[in-house]
């Protein structure tokens, strides 16, 4: 395998991202054709400077051994593929320059970027390229109807879909009544609306609805004003910092007499322990998260960073362009996003890129369910339309502890 480490990181003050943290999204332009050299050459965006660096580096290095699989089985339409890395940096600013050297390097698909801002902010050029993408980690539902031209596909779910399991965990709880708190940005009112809607669909009833930043001097005045509304359960979403916030809120305007459940979204597992610990046992009893299982099926012989968040959904990206190039039978991006819908659901199932290639050249339907699990995608959305997700909480210790695994799918 051909690796090559371009690009470069921005020290641009304040422009710190999460892969949670969306942007406005950018208008794109129809594709062009984009010219086959019969080589597939796959561009890696993710962080690997700065403080997301911890987290992008196990990535790459999953991406890398998917690749370095499909190169020892005699690599794709009979060649190597070739990979060229580009650092995401930390910032929106240092992604489009990633994205512009990936482009110039002629790349007929990009794995990333780790943060949904980044993806917001430079998608348009790799997307006006006519260039493919699969993000492991960008799952902000502002991307939802993100206009791709058919070339973005997400391994990993959707927050569309994680506000399916969130509702489904406030069911599981017999509450009725429910207080929906969000941030307030551009990540948490999509995120709001979306689980409102599923509470509803459910027969639920939303009694109070809010939002709040972590900075907010009247946060402790809106946690009371949702809990004199005396709901079953309280919804928390946000990023952690905001989360901490809230749920330190919450434990000082807690009443003995009102006892509700409180659950929020996947940012609650980076709560520090020492916070956890800290909370009233009452408090800590009732609280719980959601999140994507981001460890799927590992196999024996694999690197222990595909143990690491989002690696095994960078793995997952990395084998589906390789057997969707298989079964295009040429290395053109628009053609080989027509194909991963075709590798991933329906017909025989099969786990890795050897086995699901041998039944490619019998011709028949594969659908490969990978490291992360089933990767089935909605017809031209390029989102999974089910995954599996875990409800965690926090033990006396403040260490999270996963309770329950569970399936969601798409509405």
């Amino acid at each position: 395998m051909v690796t090559t480490t371009l690009g470069c990181s921005s020290d641009e003050p304040g422009s710190t991202t999460s892969p949670d943290e969306p942007a406005l999204t950018t208008t794109t332009m129809p594709a062009p054709a984009w010219p086959s050299d019969g080589v597939l050459t796959v561009g890696v965006l993710l962080p690997t400077t700065g403080p997301l660096s911890s987290i992008g580096e196990p990535i790459v290095e999953s991406i890398q051994f998917a690749f370095e699989l499909v190169n020892d089985a005699g690599g794709v339409l009979g060649q190597p593929v070739e990979v060229i890395l580009a650092d995401e940096g930390s910032s929106v600013a240092s992604a489009i320059i990633g994205y512009d050297t990936l482009l110039a390097e002629g790349v007929d698909a990009i794995i990333g970027p780790l943060s949904s801002a980044s993806a917001l902010g430079g998608l348009n050029r790799s997307i006006n390229a006519g260039v493919l993408n699969c993000s492991p980690s960008a799952s902000a539902a502002s991307l939802d109807g993100y206009p791709s031209d058919g070339l973005l596909f997400r391994t990993i779910p959707s927050d569309s879909l994680q506000a399916v399991a969130i509702a489904r965990q406030v069911e599981q709880t017999g509450g009725s009544r429910v207080a929906v708190m969000a941030v307030d940005d551009t990540f948490g009112r999509p995120y709001a609306t979306k689980v409102v809607e599923d509470l509803e669909s459910r027969g639920l009833e939303v009694i109070y609805r809010n939002y709040f930043r972590a900075t907010d001097d009247d946060l402790d005045d809106k946690v009371a004003s949702a809990l004199g509304e005396q709901p079953d359960v309280l919804v928390l979403l946000g990023d952690t910092e905001s989360l901490t916030e809230a749920i330190e809120a919450f434990a000082d305007a807690d009443q003995p007499g009102l006892q509700p459940m409180v659950i929020t979204n996947d940012a609650l597992r980076n709560l520090s322990e020492s916070t956890a610990r800290e909370l009233p046992p009452s408090v800590r009893g009732r609280l719980s998260g959601v999140a994507p299982a981001l460890s799927g099926s590992l196999e024996d012989n694999d690197p222990e960073a595909l143990a690491r968040p989002f690696a095994s959904h960078g793995f997952d990206c990395a084998t589906l362009i390789a057997l969707a190039t298989e079964r295009a039978g040429v290395d053109e991006p628009a053609r080989i996003a027509g194909q991963i819908s075709e590798v991933s659901t329906g017909g025989a199932l099969c786990r890795n890129f050897t086995s699901c290639r041998a039944r490619l050249a019998e011709g028949l339907q594969i659908d490969y369910s990978g490291r992360s699990g089933s990767v089935d995608f909605q017809l031209r959305s390029g989102q999974v339309s089910r995954a599996r997700f875990e409800q965690f909480s926090f033990d006396p210790s403040g260490q999270s502890q996963v309770n329950s695994t569970f399936d969601a799918t798409t509405r």
